[in-house]
């Protein structure tokens, strides 16, 4: 992949971001296409550029990359062109993916963020909250379809969702054991908010909500009925016998929200 170089608007941002949402299989969870998967890297350059990075935030930084991609459709893994991308941590910038779906840039070191995606025919989408010591590989990132909201029960599209996805975190956190290689089971509450409306779904072609209390074999959940003055928040995910963790590589675990966007988040099942 080329290196992506972007005029600024005013000065341009670049967010790292995680996240993949898969709901074309019931395995999407085991199979490495989840709703936000950290590990997938696929630019190739650093994000630093002869004529100078872009940067978002005050120095110091560190390098990042992101690729946008589809997700939950027939062209699910195809690279969003045209995508803007947006976030608080630079309030006057704003800048588009290229052809490739491909973003370079810079960040402010240490400094806590998030952004916003948006792009024809998908969900507007919120990053999970991260936070960067040192260069980080690059990350992908993929934008539930529009249509994947006409599924979530009282679906409100003036208020925040968030869309939650069970990985198995392999390693050093996981061995492979039986209990905790499947997300069917796991249950999620949000810290401090009882009055969270959490729905778990079946896997398939397109994910059907269920009457449950527990995510299935799919490992996927939304979180809705949260008032946007709450944000960010923090989740808790239980199985009997496993550890279940929102953070990872650059992950602070904070869930951030705003009004009629949809907010992704890893849950992490660890022996």
């Amino acid at each position: 992949m080329k290196p992506l170089y972007f005029v600024p608007f005013s000065s341009l941002v670049f967010v790292a971001v995680v996240g993949a949402f898969e709901a074309c299989s019931s395995s999407s969870s085991s199979n490495g296409a989840a709703l936000a998967d950290q590990d997938a890297a696929s630019v190739n350059d650093t994000g630093t550029s002869t004529s100078g990075p872009v940067q978002c935030g005050a120095p110091p930084f560190v390098n990042l990359g992101i690729v946008v991609e589809a997700a939950g459709t027939s062209d699910a893994g195809t690279r969003i062109g045209g995508a803007t991308l947006t976030s608080p941590l630079c309030p006057d910038a704003s800048f588009t993916s290229d052809d490739d779906g491909g973003i370079v840039g810079l960040v402010s070191q240490n400094v806590a963020f998030y952004g916003r995606f948006n792009a024809p025919g998908y969900a507007p989408t919120l990053s999970p909250q991260e936070q960067f010591a040192t260069d980080s590989p690059p990350v992908t990132i993929a934008l539930p379809p529009s249509l994947f909201t006409v599924i979530v029960p009282n679906y409100d599209k003036t208020k925040p969702l968030i869309l939650v996805d069970v990985r198995l975190d392999t390693g050093t956190n996981h061995d492979g054991g039986a209990n905790c290689n499947d997300p069917s089971g796991v249950s999620f509450s949000v810290d401090g908010h009882p009055e969270a409306q959490i729905t778990y779904y079946m896997g398939g072609a397109i994910p059907s909500p269920i009457s449950g209390g527990m995510a299935t074999s799919s490992g996927l959940a939304s979180i809705g009925g949260l008032d946007v003055s709450s944000s960010p928040v923090t989740i808790t995910g239980t199985k009997t016998g496993c550890t279940i963790s929102f953070q990872k590589n650059g992950s602070t675990g904070k869930i951030p929200m705003e009004d009629a966007y949809v907010s992704i988040a890893a849950a992490y099942l660890r022996d």
